[in-house]
């Protein structure tokens, strides 16, 4: 049973910082405020349709079935990506949706 770790970077160059921060409301989800504040609502993000595990900004592990969708849309967006196989802990594994062996 694995799982991949993968660490990315948006590189601010030849972009503005609403392009990055679109990135990031993309990838992550946000809440989003209406009359003033008084209503709220979440944004899913692309993280929302895979099973994650968010260590910080720019570092989160996967399933190892899930690696090449988000890899693919990490790079499509510009990002420099790395990634390591690992073996998850009882506790990723339980919060990925692994099955144990």
């Amino acid at each position: 049973m694995i799982a991949v770790l993968i660490s990315f970077t948006m590189e601010y160059k030849g972009r503005s910082r609403a392009e990055i921060s679109k990135f990031y409301r993309d990838l992550y989800g946000y809440e989003s405020f209406s009359h003033y504040g008084r209503y709220r609502s979440r944004k899913e993000g692309f993280l929302d349709s895979v099973k994650n595990i968010r260590y910080s900004k720019g570092l989160f592990m996967v399933r190892k079935e899930d690696e090449k969708k988000v890899l693919y849309y990490l790079r499509k967006k510009g990002a420099k990506t790395s990634k390591w196989i690992v073996v998850p802990g009882k506790k990723e594994i339980k919060r990925l949706g692994l099955q144990a062996v």
